[in-house]
């Protein structure tokens, strides 16, 4: 029997992870990770929140607008000036003395200490999102009551309304606030963007990870000229296999192959060795063969 399906599947299948081939990403966050910061924080992570950590990883932007925090901040990635973390964010809410805002209407409950609050994600200006560990909404799954706070700094205010009763409830809520067509005008980039999970949904929920900043060092139209022709086009043919027939378990045989027509090239080597198949590999083929390559 397979793995039987989770609550919140039907929701992740929604999300569509976009990579840019020509940048590296950090690893994705593992079940010690999440334990770590759990046991840091003396909370544990709701159970959607963490599968949605080990399948899609932690920091990166939903919609291009909401930020989604790593557990721990990171100056090795492309996140904006002013990007926190789980575990800094929520320290710092933990160490401030908050003044609310009324509420207007009884319908409308509100977390009234925000220093027993988990941060979890951002908005730019001075929204956050947050998990409230005292109201849990399924105790089996870890589930509980998700909060968006308004921090006001002209009058220190602060209002906190009611968000989701999940994480993948929450996700539907940025869908909905959030999911909007664009008519910006974009140019064609030199290597177009890989969607890993794509989904067939018409509103997809697009997830950008944070890269690493320093794009892969793309090699000389020379050098690959001469690698492709070595050996009686060795290189070449292994790479139009592998574009063509889908044979990605060929790319270490690739970077083999690569190393002894003469490649020195670190970022190239790589991808075809250790990096993903889908995203490194692409820019491999990418790099070796032209836009063709698909």
């Amino acid at each position: 029997m397979g793995e039987q399906k989770k609550h919140w599947d039907a929701t992740f299948g929604r999300v569509q992870g976009v990579y840019w081939p020509q940048f590296n990403y950090p690893p994705k966050s593992t079940a010690a990770d999440l334990d770590i910061i759990e046991k840091k924080l003396e909370f544990h992570f709701p159970a959607s929140y963490r599968a949605f950590a080990e399948a899609f990883g932690l920091g990166g932007e939903f919609l291009d607008r909401v930020k989604f925090l790593p557990l721990i901040r990171s100056t090795r990635t492309s996140a904006p000036p002013g990007t926190g973390s789980v575990l800094e964010d929520t320290r710092f809410y933990r160490a401030h003395t908050w003044e609310f805002e009324e509420v207007d209407w009884p319908a409308e409950r509100a977390l009234r200490d925000l220093r027993r609050a988990v941060v979890f994600a951002t908005e730019p200006g001075y929204h956050e999102w947050v998990f409230d560990p005292f109201e849990l909404t399924n105790a089996k799954r870890g589930e509980c009551r998700i909060y968006g706070v308004d921090r006001f700094t002209d009058d220190a205010v602060t209002r906190v309304t009611v968000a989701a009763a999940s994480f993948d409830e929450w996700l539907l809520r940025i869908d909905d606030d959030y999911n909007f067509d664009r008519d910006e005008e974009r140019t064609e980039p030199e290597f177009p963007p890989v969607f890993k999970p794509p989904s067939a949904h018409p509103r997809p929920i697009t997830y950008c990870r944070y890269h690493l900043p320093q794009s892969k060092s793309k090699p000389t139209v020379e050098g690959v000229a001469l690698w492709l022709a070595w050996n009686n086009h060795t290189v070449r043919d292994l790479a139009l296999s592998i574009r063509d027939r889908g044979q990605t378990d060929a790319f270490p045989i690739l970077a083999d192959a690569l190393q002894e027509a003469g490649c020195d090239n670190a970022d190239l080597l790589d991808s075809c060795r250790t990096g993903d198949p889908d995203i490194d590999g692409q820019w491999a083929l990418q790099v070796l063969l032209g836009r063709a390559a698909k």
